[in-house]
């Protein structure tokens, strides 16, 4: 929390399957990520595991969680976030 980190990045390249459970892990990390006022970028989704987050009814809260394609996408929102 002291550090100068304005945001996280969470890499999903090597999830082939997400379920709920999964799925409230990771937003939970994500919501208290946010709590200690960092912006949280989810990378590397997948396909297959973005339609089985749509399969079981998964949206994602933008607010919270923002998402990008690939991890150099994802730091550029995280350094147009901390220019802002």
């Amino acid at each position: 929390y002291e550090s100068e980190i304005g945001g996280v990045v969470l890499n999903f390249g090597m999830v082939s399957m997400i379920d709920s459970y999964i799925y409230g892990a990771f937003e939970k990390v994500s919501r208290v990520l946010t709590l200690f006022g960092r912006k949280v970028v989810w990378v590397g989704l997948s396909p297959g595991v973005v339609c089985a987050m749509i399969d079981i009814g998964i949206e994602l809260d933008g607010s919270i969680i923002h998402t990008a394609m690939t991890l150099e996408r994802g730091l550029a929102k995280l350094e147009e976030a901390a220019e802002q």
